[in-house]
């Protein structure tokens, strides 16, 4: 799993880790490219959607959801179908990748983000459980309630 290089390529990084775990390798600074990072702003979802067309990836949007046990079943089932997935998360500033289950209730979770103390101890990657992915995964929309947004590699 790899790390991103700037600070504005977290959704690049993302794309790279879930290639990577379907065996491809490509090269961030290519995404990048492609999504039309930018210093600035990042990268937005149809930035990495244009990255994956381009790529000659299709992809499955996770559909508007709002609870946790709709989006909880929409990643385990994308994962255990193979289909790793780019994840919006911290409240829609930051992308991560899901790119596996470790049986039926955790997710395996890359972080491309490097200073995060816990990624330094753990390269960036994680097993979280249901709870603990919903916690990072998305953010809080009118109401409290929490919005989810991903994008599955479906090769």
């Amino acid at each position: 799993m790899r790390f991103q290089r700037t600070d504005y390529t977290c959704g690049p990084a993302s794309i790279v880790n879930a290639l990577r775990a379907l065996g491809i390798r490509i090269s961030e600074g290519e995404i990048a490219a492609l999504s039309k990072a930018d210093p600035i702003d990042g990268v937005d979802e149809n930035g990495l959607l244009r990255a994956l067309r381009r790529l000659g990836y299709e992809h499955e949007v996770l559909p508007d959801v709002l609870s946790s046990e709709e989006a909880w079943q929409w990643i385990s089932s994308q994962l255990r179908a193979g289909h790793p997935a780019i994840l919006s998360v911290e409240n829609f500033t930051h992308w991560a990748s899901a790119v596996g289950m470790l049986g039926e209730s955790r997710v395996i979770y890359v972080d491309p983000q490097e200073g995060l103390e816990s990624n330094r101890r753990e390269n960036g990657v994680r097993s979280l459980t249901r709870s603990g992915l919903t916690r990072v995964w998305g953010s809080r929309g009118r109401g409290r309630r929490r919005k989810y947004y991903a994008i599955a590699v479906v090769k």
